[in-house]
């Protein structure tokens, strides 16, 4: 692999292209939203029991919503130094990120074309949320830029 100072533009082109056709974005900050949509994406409903989908997800992911695959870890604001060097540091992986909000927002777009019977508040306030993640992403990243 490359070392952080050895990857550009062209390599995250090719992440890019790779997290459009291969995978199934989803966000840590939208963990339950993401889950559902995994399972409406593989078609768990339809190759499984309820009581089985409940049975898995108590196992993998915690019968009471502690999310057994999950790490606290201290909250690192924007405005903090830290954040500055680590954002400064991973500029392309930022970028990356700011992709994948943006695979997730059109993916509610997708998901409610698909599924009308969705609930619509529900999918537009998660819509609203990835825009604004999106946009405080941006103003982080175009602040490094200058």
């Amino acid at each position: 692999g490359k070392t952080v100072k050895e990857v550009n533009e062209a390599d995250l082109q090719v992440a890019k292209r790779t997290i459009a056709q291969r995978f199934i974005v989803g966000l840590s900050e939208e963990y339950d939203e993401s889950l559902r949509r995994f399972g409406i994406m593989l078609n768990f409903k339809a190759k499984t029991t309820a009581q089985d989908r409940k049975r898995c997800y108590d196992k993998y992911l915690g019968a009471h919503g502690e999310k057994m695959n999950s790490n606290s870890h201290p909250k690192i604001t924007e405005t903090k130094q830290a954040f500055k060097i680590i954002a400064k540091h991973n500029f392309f992986d930022m970028q990356l990120y700011d992709v994948s909000v943006l695979d997730y927002a059109c993916l509610s777009c997708a998901l409610l074309r698909c599924y009308p019977s969705s609930p619509l508040t529900h999918i537009i306030e998660t819509i609203q949320y990835i825009l604004k993640l999106f946009d405080e992403q941006k103003q982080v990243i175009d602040s490094y830029q200058q």
